[in-house]
């Protein structure tokens, strides 16, 4: 509880029970990860990338054609 002149202003309540489906639904949490392993999460943006990659060259290979 935080205090100010002997008066509650706050309080937090803290639990290891977290609906992660929901926090993604509500907030953009790549910044951190997507509160996941960074490991876990480079190996993903690497995939990505990949995959975007190949879809640019497929679309590139279209142009030419």
């Amino acid at each position: 509880m935080a205090q100010v002149k002997d008066k509650a202003v706050g309080l937090m309540g803290l639990t290891k029970d977290v609906d992660l489906k929901l926090l993604h639904k509500c907030f953009d949490l790549d910044a951190f990860d997507n509160l996941l392993k960074s490991d876990f999460m480079d190996a993903v943006r690497a995939r990505r990338d990949l995959i975007r990659a190949q879809q640019k060259r497929v679309e590139d290979n279209e142009k030419i054609r």
